[in-house]
């Protein structure tokens, strides 16, 4: 079905070119610039969320969540709110995706669409997080988050076609600091 596939292809944002793979075995030198990573992003994030009007929630095992009101239209239905959890990890991979997984799943609420947003110093090729994304898709039964790769390096996502309007707008305050 369609569904299976929904998020799996990407389209860079920028058109930037693809970040290689960084090597992901944990380290002291990996575990400081994840801790220098939240800490420059922190305020950052907050101020973008706060500034597009969303709602920051406290849950075990992200490093953010947030809600972004769902845009309102004036001759047709409004847009569902979004729910985006936030992990910061050393590099955005299949890996990083499936240990993910499992705890966004339990996030969903309904009526809301549900993001999840993992932040690295490098993203994986397209093609790796799409096929990982595809496989998990299959093997939840409930509806699936949209996964959005974020190279922190310089603000660039891989953004799924089914990216809501309010997480785009987000990653733009993101990128250029307004």
């Amino acid at each position: 079905p369609a569904s299976d596939t929904a998020g799996a292809a990407f389209t860079r944002d920028r058109g930037a070119a693809a970040t290689p793979p960084v090597d992901i075995r944990p380290s002291r030198d990996q575990a400081d610039a994840i801790a220098f990573v939240r800490r420059a992003v922190s305020a950052r994030l907050t101020d973008a969320v706060v500034a597009a009007g969303g709602a920051m929630l406290k849950v075990p095992g992200f490093d953010w969540v947030f809600v972004l009101k769902g845009a309102r239209a004036l001759f047709r239905k409004a847009e569902p709110s979004v729910r985006v959890a936030v992990r910061i990890v050393p590099v955005v991979d299949a890996a990083s995706i499936e240990q993910a997984w499992p705890s966004v799943l339990r996030l969903s609420a309904d009526g809301e669409t549900l993001c999840l947003m993992l932040l690295g110093s490098g993203v994986a090729p397209a093609r790796e997080l799409s096929v990982a994304i595809t496989d998990l898709r299959k093997k939840t039964r409930r509806s699936s988050p949209i996964a959005i790769p974020v190279d922190v390096r310089d603000w660039e996502a891989l953004l799924p076609a089914e990216t809501p309007v309010p997480v785009r707008l987000l990653l733009d305050r993101l990128r250029t600091g307004d």
